[in-house]
């Protein structure tokens, strides 16, 4: 993984100057992914982070840009696609999951989880008693339903009811 523009500090700084070695192990972190305003869209916690080549960034101001190996258990292939429509704010109209596989629809269902937070700032819930309409022309399996279920409700679905999917997907991940 490529991290561009980094000040890094504690492990990471240390890790920095043992590039090449077995000290160039920089540990367990929360990696947080951030919009281009830098609030933060979403988070994971990854192990065994380890320093493999660092450079000056052409950011500038002193930092660096490092490459490094990580394990998260949680980050799927196919979800950075997600990731870069939301950062870039392109994440704007219906049905954009209709033409995923199966595979990048669990994906983007995953991102989904882990921007649950940053997607509601500002948001209500929608008044008690509302109806949503479901457009299920585009299920195929359950990860489509719970595409179409979120689209429908447009990100104002219950918290009640979101727990619910989420410990579902959770359960059969």
């Amino acid at each position: 993984m490529r991290l561009i523009g980094c000040l890094p500090l504690g492990g990471l700084l240390r890790s920095v100057g043992r590039v090449g070695s077995r000290r160039a192990l920089a540990g367990n972190a929360r990696f947080e992914l951030l919009d281009g305003a830098g609030a933060t869209m979403g988070s994971y916690f990854v192990d065994d982070v380890t320093v493999i080549d660092v450079e000056p960034s052409a950011c500038g101001g002193g930092l660096v840009d490092l490459t490094v190996t990580l394990w998260c258990e949680n980050a799927l292939a196919g979800a950075e696609h997600a990731w870069d429509l939301i950062r870039a704010g392109r994440l704007n109209r219906t049905g954009m999951w209709h033409e995923l596989t199966p595979e990048d629809r669990h994906a983007w269902l995953s991102v989904a989880l882990w921007t649950r937070e940053y997607g509601r700032r500002g948001k209500t819930d929608a008044p008690a008693g509302q109806v949503f309409t479901l457009d299920g022309r585009h299920i195929v399996d359950r990860d489509s339903f719970y595409c179409a279920i979120g689209e429908a409700a447009q990100e104002v679905i219950s918290q009640l009811c979101f727990c619910s999917l989420i410990f579902d997907f959770c359960a059969d991940s």
